[in-house]
């Protein structure tokens, strides 16, 4: 079985300041002290993520303050330190497990002008070209090269993507409705990445809520179906949660988002499997064996 290790999901320790010169330094010694004492016990190949959605964190940490270090407007200097970190954190893993592969995850985001406002589809296109992309842009020496990244530190594209990550400029929170046409397909969104970096590339979170959990499983396995057959490497996908969790901002109310929910019965939390999604991800997953049956009788064939 392969793991993936992530090494810096939103929490850091008490002392840390994310800001600081020295936070790309401590950062790389803890990265070569984990993937040392990994990479001694594994057998196979060791993946790590450095840094999980530093687009998001950056966002959220650094330019509306809900999670620490509860900074404003300072978003733009957290992504590049964040990434200072990152491409020195890689750098360590590697002396220290030659072989690692590494994962570098972030949402894949799309937004429209607003229905009344036409006249901000410039600046959301842009956001789409630029912001979306400038943390894989830095890994991958694209942009501000000086911070030492390449294609190497870049490697494989995790790519997070939910039913909220398209939405009207300036509306976040508020995502598209299934049915507005300004939505695009996930197989768009994934060929835009893997035209910009050519890269490896898996879908890292995906998942839905409630009763679209089984329709999102469809629509995912048609789409990554699209994508497959364009060529693309796209290598895995990872439903998020497998079980239902928590609020994250109302810790008694649990989200019916995964293969199992959770109910309380008996003075405890008990599994209970959500049929319908079951039933899809079965579907996707004989539709897959299919597709693997297919290219090997075609390449025994040629």
């Amino acid at each position: 079985m392969e793991l993936i290790y992530d090494l810096f999901h939103f929490g850091y320790p008490d002392g840390v300041d994310l800001f600081s010169d020295s936070f790309p330094e401590r950062f790389a010694d803890y990265c070569y002290a984990v993937a040392r004492y990994v990479s001694a016990r594994a057998e196979g190949i060791c993946y790590f993520t450095p840094i999980n959605e530093p687009s998001y964190f950056s966002w959220a940490a650094g330019e509306v303050g809900v999670f620490a270090p509860h900074e404003r407007g300072r978003g733009w200097d957290l992504k590049v330190n964040l990434m200072r970190g990152a491409i020195r954190g890689i750098n360590a893993i590697k002396t220290a497990c030659p072989g690692a592969r590494i994962i570098n995850v972030d949402p894949i985001c799309r937004v429209v002008a607003p229905l009344n406002r036409p006249e901000l589809q410039s600046e959301a296109d842009a956001f789409n070209r630029c912001a979306v992309m400038q943390a894989w842009d830095m890994l991958a020496g694209r942009l501000l090269p000086e911070l030492g990244g390449s294609l190497r530190h870049l490697d494989i594209v995790g790519i997070n993507y939910y039913w909220t990550n398209q939405w009207e400029f300036n509306q976040v929170g508020t995502p598209l409705d299934e049915w507005d046409m300004r939505r695009v397909p996930l197989s768009e969104l994934v060929r835009s990445v893997w035209e910009r970096y050519g890269a490896e590339m898996l879908i890292t979170e995906t998942g839905h809520v409630g009763n679209m959990r089984a329709p999102w499983m469809r629509e995912l396995s048609d789409e990554c179906e699209s994508i497959l057959r364009e060529g693309i490497p796209l290598s895995g996908v990872c439903l998020y949660p497998i079980l239902g969790m928590p609020e994250w901002h109302a810790r008694d109310e649990w989200v019916r988002m995964g293969l199992w929910d959770l109910e309380l019965a008996g003075g405890s939390l008990q599994r209970i499997p959500y049929t319908p999604l079951l039933d899809a991800l079965r579907d996707a997953q004989r539709q897959l064996s299919r597709r693997r049956e297919v290219e090997r009788s075609n390449y025994a064939h040629a």
